[in-house]
């Protein structure tokens, strides 16, 4: 494909991606219900004897941060102001492995006014977990490293996504990361091994202080450190970043 035309798709999908966030996740939108008044409720899942939990989460459009620091299950906190968007939460356990489930209720997303709609969740950093997480349209601050986890499948959207997985990893991570519109950065461990695979996507892709070989990128350390992070990622219409060293908020 030609530069020419790349530039063109990027642009115009950068253009659906604007129309897309503000329409959804925050600007005045004429005709539909009005929103309604701003309000912030918390939910407490209790951690029993469960051995491992599968997290499940949904969001269309809105923003997101998730870390550890939550003595239970979840501790979260989530901020809206249409009322039917009021997130579900949903708690299942099979035998000694547990399922939580965040979801954004389904229905229309179009309402006269200033749309807000904000999650904040704390996860246990000591069962072990796996992670699947679909995010839309919006801004997703996601510091992992502090978990337990040993899987992570990401679907993102158009917005913005900045990962944290830097950290003293005590065991090997599988990530599968899917890329839309918007900027996708990745905070990655020095001293753990770290091999991504980045393929497709139209997208700049960054990665200083990493080897590249073909479509994979490796830290100095992996093939020696005892654990390592394998990621997998499949990039669209935004920019990649690999960033060596810990983030924090976008």
């Amino acid at each position: 494909m030609r530069d020419l035309d790349r530039r063109w798709i990027r642009s115009a999908a950068l253009g659906c991606c604007t129309v897309l966030i503000l329409g959804v996740a925050g600007c005045n939108i004429p005709g539909g219900p009005p929103v309604g008044e701003t309000r912030t409720t918390s939910k407490i899942v209790p951690l029993g004897q469960e051995k491992s939990v599968d997290v499940e989460i949904k969001m269309g459009a809105g923003e997101i941060r998730i870390a550890n620091g939550s003595s239970d299950l979840m501790n979260a906190d989530f901020t809206y102001n249409v009322n039917a968007w009021k997130p579900e939460v949903r708690y299942d356990v099979t035998g000694d492995r547990g399922t939580l489930t965040i979801q954004q209720p389904s229905g229309r997303h179009n309402y006269r006014g200033r749309t807000r709609y904000e999650w904040d969740i704390r996860l246990n950093d000591q069962v072990p977990m796996t992670m699947n997480a679909n995010l839309g349209a919006g801004k997703a601050n996601l510091i992992l490293a502090g978990l337990n986890l040993s899987h992570l499948n990401l679907n993102v959207g158009a917005g913005e996504a900045d990962i944290d997985l830097d950290g003293a990893w005590q065991h090997d991570l599988a990530a599968s990361i899917h890329g839309g519109v918007g900027k996708l950065t990745l905070h990655l461990p020095v001293d753990v091994g770290v091999r991504a695979r980045v393929q497709g996507g139209l997208g700049a892709i960054h990665a200083n202080g990493f080897t590249r070989k073909g479509d994979v990128y490796t830290n100095s350390t992996y093939g020696e450190s005892k654990v390592s992070l394998n990621i997998d990622i499949q990039g669209g219409m935004g920019e990649v970043n690999l960033m060596l060293g810990g983030g924090g908020t976008i």
